[in-house]
Parts: structure tokens; sequence; C-alpha cells
């Protein structure tokens, strides 16, 4: 019951947002250190895919450090640089898409040669992603329980994420198969599938650029990969090629280019990401529909909690899903930030962008913690009691 033991369950809906440091314990790079190791990947790495797409990016990088003697820019943000590459393919719309284009390529491969554990030639879950989705479940199920069969009283949990990397995908894949997307077939889901919204895209959703795909209306279609390190086809067992202890997670460069279109036959799939420009125009229709499933998620939202993710000034995407979402919420009690940077410049940004009331009230709640410690310790209180521990909070 809501009330058992003295302490106010929660019995609806939390909304986690997750963003880059929420996949940093995997190894993934964030945007401030991302282009570091894409560099470092490139002067490291002999088999690249994409290498001159790398060697192109980088030479033009250097050749930009000039311009930061006069003016204020920070040459090593890939949020930053993207959007003048962008910038770039809209003012000079015949010379200036390579660079942007190249850039895609060098953060998708990047994201590719993050390392994965084997183990019988099956990719091992990260134990993290794992506790996460299973406490939502869990906490799913008590507050169902709690509804005593009210449809209208139960709303499960969602997850919205700014990732693209597929080790959340994986490990929902491993316990629920596959989830629902916003855009794929509820009813082909599993009954109690997680919903993960993906506003950015990710690395195994793919659109089909073969000619006799881009011809036809459904060339905006997206198709689902399974979150594997290899292409799956019918008929064969879905295991690595090899038995290794470890391998990179090419989902792209491998998995998705040797993986052929369900409509044509062709392989010539392409990934489906918006990259982190202050221009994220959503051409898609079905991308239109994960932001339109991510803004009513936030409509009946009781919590929203926002993890590993430090709402940059460029990304006003988020501030306009706030917006269009608790614009008709009635229900919202509580934001939590949750992030290993507590620093004052952090809580400022939240402060700007969220309601005065929200402080004043003790309805903005900073918790200083990386993404393992969170789920480790204090995600299931967050996600089902009103009362928090004061010492928890930065």
């Amino acid at each position: 019951p809501p009330f058992a033991g003295g302490i106010v369950r929660i019995t609806g809906k939390t909304v986690y947002v997750l963003g880059a440091g929420a996949s940093a314990h995997t190894g993934a790079p964030l945007l401030k250190d991302f282009l570091v190791k894409a560099r470092m990947l490139y002067q490291s790495h002999s088999k690249l895919e994409k290498r001159d797409e790398f060697k192109r990016v980088f030479d033009r990088i250097d050749r930009l450090r000039a311009a930061s003697y006069h003016v204020e820019f920070d040459i090593d943000n890939l949020e930053h640089v993207f959007s003048l590459a962008e910038m770039e393919k809209q003012i000079l719309p015949n010379g200036g898409g390579t660079f942007a284009e190249d850039l895609r390529w060098v953060l998708l491969e990047t994201l590719d040669r993050s390392r994965v554990r084997l183990a019988r030639k099956q990719p091992q879950t990260d134990s993290t992603y794992h506790k996460f989705q299973s406490l939502i479940r869990e906490t799913n199920e008590k507050r169902q329980k709690i509804c005593l069969g009210d449809p209208g009283c139960f709303a499960p949990d969602v997850v919205v994420s700014f990732n693209y990397d597929v080790r959340l995908d994986n490990s929902i894949w491993q316990q629920w198969k596959e989830p629902y997307y916003g855009f794929n077939d509820k009813e082909k889901c599993h009954l109690s599938a997680l919903t993960l919204l993906k506003l950015h895209g990710s690395t195994n959703w793919a659109i089909c650029k073969g000619p006799l795909c881009e011809s036809k209306e459904t060339a905006s279609r997206i198709q689902v990969l399974q979150p594997l390190p290899f292409p799956v086809f019918p008929g064969r067992p879905a295991e690595h090629p090899v038995d290794v202890p470890e391998d990179d997670f090419t989902m792209v460069t491998r998995a998705m280019a040797m993986t052929p279109c369900r409509q044509c036959g062709q392989a010539d799939l392409r990934p489906v990401v918006i990259p982190p420009t202050w221009s994220k125009i959503v051409q898609n229709p079905d991308l239109a529909k994960v932001w339109a499933a991510a803004v009513n998620a936030v409509k009946d939202a009781f919590q929203i909690v926002v993890v590993g993710y430090s709402l940059p000034q460029t990304d006003t995407f988020f501030q306009y899903l706030l917006t269009l979402g608790l614009s008709e919420n009635p229900v919202l009690n509580r934001i939590v930030v949750v992030n290993r940077d507590g620093s004052d410049e952090i809580k400022a940004r939240y402060a700007r962008v969220l309601s005065r009331s929200h402080r004043q009230q003790g309805r903005l709640v900073f918790i200083r913690s990386p993404f393992n410690e969170f789920v480790e310790q204090k995600m299931e209180q967050v996600g089902s009691e009103l009362d928090l521990p004061t010492d928890w909070f930065s």
C-alpha cells in the first residue's frame, strides 16, 4: 500500500532521461573528450574502416586551430565542431557537406570501437544496465499491484536517451527481447518490454539507401537490427564468428554493413543518427514519432530523473521537450538530476531552465553520483519513495 510502514510509495510514472554520462562506465567517450579519443584511435588503429574520413576530419580540425587564436572556440568539443560543420553545410551547400559527413562517420566508428567482453561467442550483458532495467521492471510490477487492477492508475516507466550506443539495447534484448522504440510495432514487442526512446537515433537503426528503396515511400522507414557486434541472419547461429575473449562492438561498420535490407535485399543500410549540433532537424517521420512519444511520456510523469546529462547551452531541444510535455502535466512532483559533476555550473544551468518554484519547494533535487553508483545504491529508492535522504543531495 502507498503508506505502508510510514513511507510514502510512488504510484506515478518515472521518466528516466539518459545523457552521455550514463554510458561512460562502458568506456563510451563523453562529448568533451570524444574527439581526443577519436584522434587516439586514428593514430593507434591501422584497420579503421573509415580511415580516410578520420584523416580529413583531423586535418581540417588542425587547420581550424588558427581561428581559436582570434575567437573563443573549443575545437576539441565534438558538439561545437559538428555545429560548425553543419553551419558550413547550410551556407555552402555545394562544397561544405564533406566535413559534416566525414565527422559523422568518425562519430560512428569511434562508438563502434568500444570493447565488449565475449563468452562462448556471445557478448556479455553490461551489469549496470542489467540492474537498471531489472529495477525498472520490479518497480513497475510493485506499482501495478498498488493500483489494484485499475488501468487508469498505472503507467509504466519510460527511458528517454540521448545516446547512440546499443549497450543498454543489448541488455534489454537479452532480458525482454526488442524494446519499444516509439516507432516500431508495440503489439509485436514483449508485453512487458521497456520503452526506450532514443531521441538522437541509434547505431542499430537503419534505413536503406539502395536505389530500389530510395524510389519508394518506404525509404524513410527505420529497420531495427538486433544490437550485436556481428550480423544476424535467419538460419544461422547468432554468435561471434571467432571464440575470442573480447572484440569491438562494431554495430555499424560490421553488423550493419553486412546485413541486407528486408525490403530490397541489398546490403546498403545506413545508420539513423542526428549529430550533436545546434540544428537537430528531425526529417525522418519515424524519428518524429520518437520525439512525440517522449513529449507524451513527460505529460503524465510523476517525476523526471535526468542522469549523466550536463544540459549544454547549445542543446535547446531538451528544453523544448520539457516545455511541450510539462505544459500539460498536472502531476509532476519532482525533477532529480543525477550527475557525477556536482558543480555550481551544472546546477545553474538547470536552475535557468526550470522554474524557480521547483527549487524553492524542494522539487529540484541534485544527486552527485556516477550512473553505476546511482543504479547500485540509490535508484530503487528514487524510483519508489517520495522522501529521499538529504545527505544524498550535493
